[in-house]
């Protein structure tokens, strides 16, 4: 921290009055990079051909990260990326990149097997070539290449090849959200009507497959949300049903929910 306030130009004491921590420094750093890639994914997303926003969120996210050896560090294990802070910007940027790849996917652009799994195992991979340059490797080469194992097959005769069946995408399912919730004794009436209003903003979550609201016995009920990455589970987590509930609870619920998340093994 020392190193820093002298290279920033500014006195340890004021570094440490906005920043307690190295992790604290760190964080907020992460966070605003996560932003600034937040804007680089939207702009492509207003592009008009399918393709092309795909090929450009990639090839811009990163070219802003070449060069950021110490962003490029924590891309590559974002998966495992929890820096405290950054949940919502983590979470708008997956939400972003899985519309642009959905979209690409409707319109016969990009594979039908891809999925939002698919994305930063890309990003890593290319973020790997990038900071250890095997050989003096190119990232754009690995970049074209991926571009061009992202096309459809040939073969491929589907005019709509991305699967919109509800029944289809409910088998690819993976990951949910079991929440119980117990309400107080005079309020269960209320927490029936205020789960029965959330079923409208669990309809707008593009990436929410299946969300249930379900009672177990007169004070105790509970909320089963299913998603088919972990991107979507993150994104319902940091959106409004999520703020709702948190600012509901204490009136209506005689505990704190009791959010468990979940693998799914068998799915009929």
């Amino acid at each position: 921290m020392c190193d820093v306030a002298e290279h920033a130009g500014v006195g340890k004491g004021t570094l440490y009055r906005h920043f307690p921590t190295k992790e604290a420094l760190l964080s907020e750093v992460i966070r605003r990079r996560f932003e600034e890639l937040c804007e680089i994914a939207s702009r492509a997303e207003e592009m008009k051909d399918p393709f092309e926003a795909v090929e450009t969120a990639l090839r811009t996210t990163l070219s802003a990260i070449d060069r950021d050896t110490g962003l490029q560090f924590e891309m590559m294990r974002y998966s495992d990326l929890h820096w405290e802070g950054i949940e919502e910007q983590k979470a708008a940027l997956a939400a972003t990149a899985i519309r642009i790849l959905k979209r690409a996917q409707t319109a016969g652009a990009v594979r039908s097997d891809l999925n939002s799994d698919d994305i930063p195992m890309i990003l890593t991979g290319i973020i790997s070539t990038m900071y250890f340059r095997p050989s003096a490797a190119d990232w754009n080469r690995h970049l074209q290449l991926v571009l061009a194992g992202l096309r459809p097959e040939q073969r491929q005769t589907d005019s709509n090849p991305c699967n919109t069946d509800p029944k289809e995408r409910r088998m690819s399912v993976t990951v949910g959200f079991l929440v119980l919730l117990e309400a107080k004794p005079d309020k269960a009436d209320e927490l029936v009507a205020f789960l029965e209003q959330r079923r409208e903003l669990a309809l707008a979550e593009p990436l929410t497959v299946d969300w249930y609201a379900f009672r177990i016995n007169q004070v105790t009920y509970g909320i089963l949300d299913t998603f088919e990455a972990e991107a979507g589970r993150e994104a319902h987590q940091a959106g409004e049903i999520s703020k709702a509930f948190m600012t509901a609870a204490p009136e209506l619920l005689a505990n704190d929910p009791d959010v468990r998340p979940v693998d799914l093994i068998a799915i009929k």
